[in-house]
């Protein structure tokens, strides 16, 4: 497998370097490419603005770097309160989830073992035997606790997303790119002597039938996205405490034509759903407790390129972009007025 691969990657350059020979001494000559180089740059060379993930009392930030494009990323930490760079440094980390505990004492991400030969994103093997880790503020890598691994699946990925009230850990596990999921969850409340090895997982969905996304939760009644039986997804909600398929509940159904592209709980008892509508988004709001339908927001022809908003929140800011609007635009939702606002735009040499 990896022999033919290394032949496919030798032919492909070997066609590249060929079309470069022929193509290079033409544009060369042309007069105007310059001129198309310095336009180009000018409409694409503006503000970019992004969003990071915060610990839940916003004391302490956690990114990831990565370098020329590579797919291995290495995480940093920094106290928000004068942007202070902390010690702590995780590296062998690729395709990682990044989630705090509510407590702020860490957060748990995704790394592979280290491996033969180069590990900067021109390797052409392949990562096999992820593992979930939870790394405690102020202590080395080499101390991470080991929550989580799959040593009879080497290509099991997983990600953990810790729960809104902060007391469960919910477990996501693939197996290539499939919107097929298994789900397994942690009640941390089982672990009062904190995070110190392997977590005892329940296994709620353990096949690979479907797609379930957490949304948000109410003690153990649990809210997820999925495409069970419904290929443009739905939502329902599973009770952790009677978990048996035939007790699941249908809180929002599969549209007849929209597909939902994304659902998120904010100030407590609303949903935020995200339909695709043929070429564009739609952004609509729901009552949590009866799937009732609220209102729908109005957004130009485009699309949502980024939501933010927890559930203790009183506000929402989203990213929007079309082929009018450069980038990314952000807005500020007043989450009981019908306002709409602009927190935060970008602007392109015309």
């Amino acid at each position: 497998m990896i022999h033919r691969l290394r032949k496919v990657i030798s032919n492909l350059c070997a066609f590249v370097n060929a079309q470069n020979q022929l193509t290079l001494p033409f544009l060369e000559e042309c007069e105007v490419r310059d001129l198309f180089k310095e336009r180009m740059t000018e409409l694409y060379d503006y503000p970019k603005y992004s969003c990071y993930a915060f610990s839940e009392d916003g004391e302490y930030l956690a990114y990831g770097t990565s370098a020329s494009g590579s797919d291995w990323v290495e995480i940093h930490f920094l106290r928000v309160e004068g942007a202070v760079p902390l010690e702590d440094h995780l590296e062998r980390v690729k395709f990682s989830c990044m989630s705090w505990t509510h407590d702020g004492k860490g957060l748990f991400y995704n790394s592979y073992p280290d491996q033969e030969g180069k590990s900067d994103g021109t390797e052409t093997s392949t990562n096999l035997h992820q593992k979930l880790y939870y790394h405690i503020l102020g202590t080395p890598q080499s101390d991470d606790v080991l929550c989580a691994e799959f040593p009879d699946h080497p290509k099991w990925m997983c990600g953990a997303e810790v729960s809104d009230d902060g007391c469960y850990v919910l477990l996501s596990i693939r197996e290539g790119c499939d919107p097929v999921n298994r789900l397994w969850y942690c009640d941390l409340q089982t672990t009062p002597q904190g995070i110190t090895g392997l977590l005892p997982w329940i296994k709620l969905i353990d096949n690979f039938d479907a797609e379930y996304e957490y949304v948000t939760n109410e003690g153990t009644l649990f809210t997820f996205k999925t495409n069970l039986d419904a290929p443009r997804y739905r939502l329902i909600n599973i009770d952790f405490a009677s978990p048996d398929q035939r007790n699941w509940k249908e809180l929002i159904p599969q549209h007849d034509k929209d597909v939902i592209v994304f659902a998120t709980c904010t100030f407590s008892s609303y949903l935020f759903v995200c339909f695709l509508h043929d070429v564009k988004n739609v952004l609509k709001m729901y009552r949590l407790s009866s799937g009732e339908e609220l209102r729908t927001f109005p957004l130009d022809v485009g699309s949502i390129v980024g939501f933010t908003g927890r559930k203790r929140d009183s506000e929402i800011f989203y990213y929007f972009t079309s082929f009018l609007s450069p980038g990314r635009r952000y807005y500020n939702v007043a989450l009981l007025m019908n306002t709409l606002c602009t927190y935060r735009g970008q602007l392109v040499k015309c």
